[in-house]
């Protein structure tokens, strides 16, 4: 028992010895983020690039770019002409967990850009006034930030896949361009929706911002200051 015991101790010694040896210590990586096309708001192709500073800091960058055709959501029905873009850019610290995992904390800010048009609705302007429409320009502006937390492993010397989750808060701010109006006492309500759009509406709103996904990729040049970077 004794020998096992110390076998057990000189096992989990080893390991915390050989953290520094993980896979991940490649100073660029590529990724993409293959669940951000189900995204029911915004549904893009996310690819991003990661910049290692250090062993444990890192910055990262994403951008989005639209592909709307898996973002089926039943209020994206109505948007035409539809034209958005996301941003999103972070600091990591990194942890290593041994030779093929770590994980992460990372504080995270992100923008969302979109622009569409939508006939035949209603909206309550920004002085409560309501209004019914033949067509309405629309400009839907988000800003916020996000806590993540990731874990990171390795099936390859080159290749990995995270996952992470995170919370955080949202500004978002919605325009409307009316064409053709005529004033209204109130809005229609419909009693299949539960939550009417919130494009029904002009004005700005702070939200409680929630995210989770799987990214893949690869890593290159590895960290190594004394001899340069190698592949």
């Amino acid at each position: 028992m004794k020998i096992t015991f110390a076998t057990i101790i000189l096992g989990l010694l080893s390991q915390v010895c050989t953290a520094q040896k993980i896979y991940n210590t490649d100073r660029i990586a590529f990724k993409i983020t293959p669940t951000s096309l189900f995204n029911p708001h915004v549904a893009c192709i996310l690819p991003g690039l990661e910049v290692k500073i250090n062993q444990n800091i890192s910055v990262e960058f994403e951008y989005g770019i639209q592909y709307e055709k898996l973002g089926l959501a039943e209020w994206n029905w109505y948007k035409k002409d539809w034209n958005y873009h996301k941003i999103k850019g972070g600091v990591r610290y990194n942890v290593p967990l041994g030779e093929t995992a770590s994980y992460y904390f990372e504080a995270e800010v992100f923008t969302v850009d979109q622009q569409y048009y939508k006939t035949d609705g209603y909206v309550r302007l920004a002085n409560r006034q309501a209004y019914r429409f033949e067509k309405s320009d629309i400009e839907r502006d988000t800003r916020g930030f996000c806590f993540n937390y990731g874990v990171t492993g390795w099936f390859a010397r080159h290749f990995f896949v995270e996952f992470y989750c995170g919370v955080g808060l949202k500004w978002v701010s919605i325009d409307h361009e009316l064409f053709n109006e005529s004033a209204v006492d109130n809005i229609p309500e419909h009693e299949w929706i539960i939550f009417p759009p919130r494009d029904q509406s002009e004005g700005e709103w702070s939200l409680l911002h929630a995210d989770a996904g799987i990214k893949v990729g690869v890593s290159l040049f590895k960290m190594k200051a004394e001899k340069g970077l190698k592949l």
